[in-house]
């Protein structure tokens, strides 16, 4: 059995979902940057730098010189359309509930539906990306970091927590590669590990424990051919005790190296009767 490829790709795809709000976040959420509607001089805060090429008006009330309660921020720049906010602001900044469409780094748009926290995205929202990315559950640190559900445009799902575009800790998979390789499973930091499923190119099916990314542990393995093995599994391959039931329904059960049976195998006929043979590297010696 080949070793299965990595699900690198899978925490990877954060990275292309989480291309950042562009008004809030992107530029660093504390900064002290603000533009002024030009009707009602009322100052909002952005996270670009504010310069002239930015501009923004507000629909709400303006408390204390700053866009507060409910309403509407509208975005643009030297390109356009920025961003439109609908939703909660305090002092100038988006806070509490509301969402966000906003202008995709590589064109179209992006929305963010959930919660923010001083012009940031945090906790529960969900994200819909142009590129097809979508990301349900709760935002730690804007877009960067988050806990929930991701699903990408090939219909790859990852249920776990992302930070910095890496899978940290213990996680839920299910993808398809180009190769047409499909796993369901358990993985963490990366790597497949637990309990999954793989079904490889050549439709041979394993079941079993993994260990960074390798099977490894007890296993079922159904190979194309009709064989299936059952038992232990280590670096990937059969290695230890376990059981041979070929097309034919003939069983040998013994110990098993790099796949192959190796010593005292017994061999199970299908009509019951049963016989000790020996076997080195996958050859009966005679």
């Amino acid at each position: 059995m080949r070793k299965p490829n990595s699900v690198v790709p899978v925490a990877r795809a954060m990275l292309a979902a989480a291309t950042g709000l562009v008004v809030f976040q992107g530029g660093d959420a504390l900064a002290d940057n603000w533009l002024t509607d030009p009707v009602t001089d009322c100052q909002i805060w952005t996270s670009g730098d504010g310069t002239s090429t930015e501009g923004a008006t507000w629909t709400g009330a303006c408390l204390d010189g700053k866009a507060s309660g409910r309403g509407t921020l509208i975005y643009w720049d030297s390109q356009g359309f920025k961003a439109r906010y609908d939703g909660d602001v305090v002092a100038g900044r988006a806070d509490g509930a509301g969402k966000v469409a906003f202008r995709a780094a590589d064109g179209g748009i992006d929305t963010f539906d959930g919660s923010f926290a001083q012009g940031v995205p945090e906790g529960e929202g969900v994200y819909v990306g142009a590129n097809g990315y979508t990301f349900e559950g709760e935002l730690i640190d804007g877009l960067t970091h988050g806990r929930g559900r991701l699903t990408t445009p090939e219909g790859w799902v990852f249920r776990g927590e992302i930070k910095d575009s890496e899978m940290v800790g213990p996680a839920l998979v299910y993808y398809e590669t180009e190769a047409d390789e499909i796993y369901f499973g358990e993985a963490e930091n990366d790597v497949r590990h637990g309990f999954g499923t793989l079904i490889q190119s050549n439709d041979d099916t394993y079941m079993g424990m993994f260990a960074d990314d390798d099977p490894e542990g007890p296993g079922i393995l159904e190979a194309s051919d009709g064989r299936t093995f059952v038992g232990v599994f280590s670096r990937g391959s059969p290695n230890g005790p376990g059981s041979v039931i070929d097309a034919e329904g003939k069983i040998y059960q013994g110990r098993f190296i790099d796949g192959k049976p190796d010593g005292q195998i017994l061999v199970t006929e299908k009509d019951g009767s049963q016989s000790i043979e020996t076997w080195e590297n996958g050859s009966k010696v005679q």
